[in-house]
């Protein structure tokens, strides 16, 4: 039974993800500030779909630009700090240059 609930989660999140991300490019090249919507709410989906259940302590990020610097653990640290905020991830790469 494990392996079938487990299965069944696996099958919903790849059906989660395959279609959006053709979405995602599409609104990256004409909606720049819509397509950092959609990875907040997909990462918020992804949360409900594995049951992990956010619980934020202290204040909300302000409106407007923001740095968060986080150096992250693993695979789902990003999930989680994307469902909490909008947020846009710069890989380590990416900051050296």
């Amino acid at each position: 039974m494990r392996t079938l609930r487990a299965a069944a989660k696996l099958l919903a999140f790849v059906a989660l993800t395959l279609p959006l991300m053709p979405v995602q490019q599409l609104l990256l090249w004409g909606f720049p500030r819509g397509a950092r919507l959609l990875p907040h709410h997909y990462h918020r989906a992804v949360c409900r779909l594995f049951g992990i259940r956010l619980s934020v302590t202290g204040a909300a990020l302000p409106p407007g630009s923001c740095l968060v610097i986080s150096n992250h653990v693993s695979w789902l640290d990003i999930v989680i700090l994307s469902a909490v905020a909008p947020l846009s991830f710069v890989a380590k790469r990416e900051v050296a240059g």
